[in-house]
């Protein structure tokens, strides 16, 4: 039915006293040791991300004359390169899987077309030392003609462009 009235709680005595305080500070350590511990992961885990993120990619693979080229950018460039050589060699192996089911007569085209396969499968290789080579001789050019007072205008490129391409 009904709950019992509970006797009034009797006084408690030192040692009880004594034991709640201290089991309290027990479990005021233990949280603040937690908490610690806690702030020292995410500590570690966001100089982690921060390295990997923000200074990793601006530290310089190679440096030029003072001026460095910062590895974010090496890494885009090779990327570049990387799917642009990709892209054309699955052109050629599929113009070579056309030739191929073709006539006889396309023997030499078929050997070119390997031909131009393995340079590109070469170039795929030696794609990061090329292209680190590429960007500091861009820089030399640059810093030369600097020195020197040469410049492009918009329009002087506009031009090459157009007379390339046969506008």
């Amino acid at each position: 039915m009904g709950r019992k009235p509970t006797q009034p709680e009797k006084a408690l005595t030192r040692k009880q006293i004594s034991r709640r305080e201290r089991e309290q500070r027990l479990r005021s350590r233990l949280i603040l040791g937690a908490s610690a511990v806690l702030v020292l992961v995410v500590a570690i885990l966001g100089w982690g991300l921060y390295d990997q993120y923000v200074l990793q990619p601006r530290r310089p693979v190679a440096t030029v004359h003072g001026e460095a080229i910062p590895l974010a950018e090496y890494q885009r460039l090779v990327r570049y390169r990387r799917w642009d050589y990709r892209s054309y060699l699955e052109q050629l192996q599929a113009q070579r899987a056309q030739l191929a089911a073709a006539e006889e007569d396309q023997a030499f085209l078929l050997q070119y077309i390997d031909q131009q396969v393995q340079q590109l499968q070469n170039q795929l290789m030696n794609l990061p030392i090329s292209v680190l080579d590429e960007m500091i001789d861009d820089r030399l050019i640059r810093q030369e003609s600097a020195r020197r007072g040469i410049t492009v205008t918009a329009d002087e490129v506009q031009q090459l462009l157009e007379e390339q391409f046969g506008y």
